[in-house]
């Protein structure tokens, strides 16, 4: 791009209303198509995701690529990730508790990365791109060479008191345990950790009264506190071959078509409730654990599903803001089913919830800024380039135009490859280029084309040496 056209900082009043004639549809990659449309004073950004077209895939994908390995609080911005891993879209992913472990259940590429947490529901991709949803229990065991066993509580995760837990190398360096318990450290010839395989442990240490054990490369961990501590010491011996598999099953059978066998799944993500099944809007939440208000009141929302021509809708819907208001999960699963979902999951929303494209923010985050997360869904598919001059940017009032270098005006099909965002999410450009600012906050306009990412101009928005407002 060249001349590129600075932008005066202008501070601009939110806008109360918003709203578009008609959805905009932008072209992101070969088979990934961003849509955005204002209705009924909510502001919906997706990516439509074609897993019909070859090389569009989805992948789980966890903050700097292990547990608790992006920041100093162990997370990562949606932005980050998908610039780390090359992908062309990303949407936030699960709940997570501060320290940026997975919530639930996750599988990443086949590995079994976190186990699932009771009435939590999960969706997943098998290795043929066919999506499928359910709500799981965990199945897992530890198996002594004389016999007896012990049932494995939780997979990559901090220890709590009398549980036993497995560590695998994505858990990190150590098994960052706070708590002292009995630690034993073993050789494994067939990680990764996957559904349904057995995994053979040679023992290697046995540590007692120990926390934070170093998990050397290629190697496994088993750590217990309290009762599973003294069971673990009294049964782990240097040289043993101890067998581990673990197994996840439906915990409602027959509660949605999709239920399936998942050891033939590849990524996964747990989060809830359920929006959507088998193409009906989901009204009863008993059995799942989000429960309350959580659910009912209006939020900032985050959503995947799929259409029954196998397309997967990655959804954030912005709220907190004047123009645009956030929806309850049951509102949520009648906008999914609008746009033909006939299987949706909730993910993480509120101040999470953040869409990306080529590593710029496309939604408006309810906090002013992009917040960092524990993992998140990434898209990859091929590039799909057009004939593009050099551009020509510029702002004329509360709106971002381009043209050619030239001044002559693009093609509708080259318009289609311009996606408009900002850097941080203080503030927010939609995609007929309309400025939207935030008090207290600035945005730096960025400008998508043929799968580029480039700024664009000056900060706009707010008002100079003021905080955001962030929580």
């Amino acid at each position: 791009m060249k001349n590129k056209f600075a932008l005066a900082f202008i501070a601009l009043t939110v806008l109360v209303s918003a709203s578009f004639a008609e959805p905009v549809y932008k072209d992101v990659a070969e088979g990934v198509t961003l849509y955005q449309e204002f209705v009924e004073g909510h502001l919906i950004t997706a990516a439509i995701v074609d897993l019909n077209v070859p090389g569009v895939s989805i992948r789980s994908e966890l903050a700097g690529g292990t547990v608790g390995g992006g920041d100093k609080n162990g997370r990562e911005t949606i932005t980050g990730m998908v610039k780390r891993t090359g992908a062309v879209v990303g949407l936030n992913g699960d709940y997570f508790p501060w320290t940026g472990d997975p919530c639930g259940f996750m599988l990443r590429d086949g590995e079994l990365i976190s186990e699932p947490v009771a009435d939590l529901s999960a969706c997943g991709f098998t290795a043929d791109n066919k999506f499928f949803v359910d709500i799981l229990k965990c199945d897992g065991k530890l198996t002594f060479p004389s016999g007896i066993s012990r049932t494995i509580d939780a997979v990559n995760r901090p220890r709590e008191t009398n549980q036993l837990v497995v560590y695998t190398p994505t858990m990190g360096k150590s098994t960052k345990n706070k708590y002292r318990g009995t630690e034993v450290i073993c050789d494994c010839e067939n990680l990764p950790l996957q559904l349904g395989k057995e995994m053979r442990l040679k023992v290697r240490e046995v540590y007692e009264n120990a926390a934070d054990s170093r998990i050397p490369e290629g190697c496994m961990a088993i750590s217990a506190g309290g009762p599973a501590g003294w069971f673990l010491k009294e049964n782990a011996r240097p040289g043993q071959i101890l067998r581990v598999k673990i197994n996840v099953r439906s915990a409602y059978p027959g509660r949605t078509e999709t239920a399936t066998d998942w050891t033939t799944g590849t990524n996964a993500m747990a989060a809830g409730p359920n929006l959507v099944e088998n193409g009906e809007v989901v009204r009863d939440v008993r059995t799942f654990r989000m429960q309350g208000g959580h659910l009912t009141a209006t939020h900032p929302r985050s959503a995947i599903g799929v259409t029954a021509d196998n397309k997967v809708i990655l959804l954030a819907l912005d709220g907190r803001q004047s123009y645009t208001t956030g929806v309850s999960t049951a509102k949520l699963g009648e906008i999914m089913k609008r746009l033909g979902c006939v299987n949706a999951m909730n993910l993480d929303g509120g101040g999470s919830t953040t869409l990306s494209v080529r590593g710029i923010i496309v939604n408006s985050p309810s906090d002013a800024y992009q917040r960092s997360v524990c993992n998140g869904w990434v898209v990859f598919a091929p590039q799909s380039n057009i004939a593009m001059p050099n551009l020509r940017v510029f702002r004329e009032g509360d709106m971002m135009k381009v043209t050619a270098e030239d001044g002559s005006e693009l093609t509708p099909e080259q318009l289609r490859h311009v996606i408009w965002g900002t850097r941080n999410g203080g503030g927010f450009v939609d995609q007929t280029g309309k400025i939207y600012s935030r008090t207290k906050t600035k945005a730096k306009p960025e400008l998508v084309f043929n799968g580029k990412a480039e700024e664009v101009g000056e900060e706009i928005g707010g008002e100079e040496n003021e905080e955001t407002d962030a929580e």
